[in-house]
Formats: C-alpha cells, sequence, structure tokens
C-alpha cells in the first residue's frame, strides 16, 4: 500500500497540489466516508472519528461537505 500511496502523492506534487490542498482532501474523504457509513447522524460519525460533533460540524462546513443532499 505504501508505494501505490508514494505514487499518488508524487503525481499530486507534480500536478502542483498543494499541501493544504491535500490535507482537506483527504479530510474530506475521510469525513464524507465515516458519514455514510454512520447513516450521515453527526454525533455517531464524531464519536467514531474521535471529535467533538462542533469540530466535526465545523469541518463539514469549511469543506462544504454535503450531509443528506445539503452543503
Amino acid at each position: 500500500m505504501r508505494k501505490q500511496l508514494e505514487q499518488i502523492f508524487e503525481e499530486l506534487i507534480e500536478n502542483g497540489i498543494g499541501l493544504q490542498d491535500f490535507v482537506n482532501l483527504m479530510e474530506s474523504i475521510y469525513i464524507e466516508k465515516a458519514l455514510e457509513k454512520n447513516k450521515y447522524n453527526i454525533v455517531q460519525t464524531a464519536r467514531k472519528l474521535k471529535v467533538h460533533r462542533n469540530t466535526l460540524s465545523n469541518k463539514i462546513k469549511k469543506l462544504e461537505i454535503k450531509v443528506n443532499g445539503n452543503k
């Protein structure tokens, strides 16, 4: 898996993706998948991710993640 990630990271760097854009992308995908697994229940998802529900809500807003069709 490490080699696959290294190849992906090389492509991102070559394409000029900055570190903050990369972090935001990874965080968005991770949160989206966690929300899906927890049927978009914010409290349950926050527990699984080991963050406060307010922190998760703020990240959802900041990263413009859709929750049940909403932005």
